[in-house]
């Protein structure tokens, strides 16, 4: 699956293990193989994937921050290693879509993790969006030593319920649980740190793309630290002038329309899979609020249709469209557009993975 949905997992997971006093094993992170990239049917595989521990990608000091207690899938494994009859016991499947089933958690548990175990069930049937006392009553009484769980995908609703697709904004991080998590869930310095030099370039404090390889280096021939102490001489150099502002937009596409197409509404559907045209009057709606905003700020107040200087605004935009991107032509005859391939030049020389990449962007 991906690294989104992936995450969504473990969010529910550690809020779950949270309130049922339960440690939680870290899972591991999978990312497709290349060869299955091209031809992708959008079923999920197990043995398509590669599988990386997940304190590969995060930051494991920022684990403390975390309302559930952590242990890593190896330092699990090796605490039951001269347990000859060691087993995780019941596993309980989770239903949550047509895509998942039980041959992948049995090829999860089996292959990948080589744990062995007594059996999987599925006695709960599908479980999503659960309030903290529907899952108290449904694990809060199981005395067995390991509860295996999956998937969990937004099997915690934090104390919500919402449609699928979703028809409005919905602010998780108003959920104290929700926020608590997110606390916890850093980048590892490394990509920190590659993160910032992709800033910079968007920012207009470098002259041209850099390459970051995951070990550190760049093809500057300098070293990834040397080049952030450069760029932070640059930033307070330049303070927070305009021409260091640019501005993200997500934009996914892909498969994303058939969940999209479900929304009855035409203007709800717009905002879930939104046209060109849309794009555009959202970054000019966002430009005339903060041009209104600065003006007010300098006692220079006067309401203009539309900010000026258009090709002074960097747009950034992540996004699943691969190729030409024609779809944005229009916002790039009006703004200085940049896609993550534009920031990181031949990726496929490093030792970054898909993940790596996707949490970047």
């Amino acid at each position: 699956e991906q690294i989104n949905n992936q995450l969504i997992e473990f969010k529910s997971a550690c809020a779950i293990a949270h309130e049922l006093e339960r440690v939680l094993v870290l899972p591991l992170i999978g990312h497709r193989s290349a060869q299955t990239d091209a031809d992708w049917d959008f079923t999920f595989k197990i043995s398509e994937f590669h599988w990386v521990p997940f304190e590969k990608y995060f930051d494991q000091k920022e684990f403390h921050n975390l309302p559930c207690r952590v242990i890593s899938t190896n330092n699990f494994r090796s605490l039951h290693a001269a347990d000859p009859n060691f087993t995780l016991g019941t596993l309980h499947f989770n239903p949550i879509a047509k895509a998942t089933n039980e041959q992948q958690m049995f090829d999860y548990f089996n292959t990948e993790l080589n744990f062995p175990f007594t059996n999987i069930t599925n006695i709960h049937g599908r479980m999503a969006q659960l309030s903290s006392s529907e899952i108290y009553t449904k694990f809060g009484n199981d005395n067995s030593n390991i509860l295996g769980i999956g998937a969990t995908y937004w099997m915690h609703g934090f104390e919500r319920f919402q449609p699928y697709p979703l028809t409005q904004y919905e602010n998780y991080m108003d959920h104290a649980l929700y926020r608590k998590i997110i606390s916890g869930l850093k980048v590892s310095d490394n990509l920190k740190n590659i993160v910032d030099v992709g800033e910079a370039y968007v920012r207009g404090l470098l002259k041209a793309p850099i390459f970051v390889s995951g070990k550190g280096q760049t093809n500057t021939g300098i070293s990834l630290s040397s080049l952030l102490e450069s760029i932070l001489e640059k930033k307070a150099n330049i303070g927070v002038g305009n021409k260091s502002k640019f501005i993200a937009m997500h934009v996914r596409r892909g498969d994303y329309w058939n969940k999209c197409k479900r929304i009855k509404s035409p203007e709800l559907r717009s905002h879930c899979y939104p046209s060109p045209g849309k794009l555009e009057a959202v970054v000019q709606q966002y430009l005339g609020e903060e041009k209104m905003k600065e003006e007010q700020n300098s006692g220079l107040f006067e309401k203009q249709e539309q900010a000026t200087n258009q090709f002074d605004v960097t747009l950034y935009i992540a996004t699943n469209i691969g190729g030409s991107k024609d779809e944005f032509k229009s916002l790039r005859e009006r703004y200085n557009v940049m896609f993550f391939e534009d920031l990181f030049l031949n990726t496929k020389g490093s030792n970054l993975d898909s993940s790596h990449m996707a949490l970047i962007d």
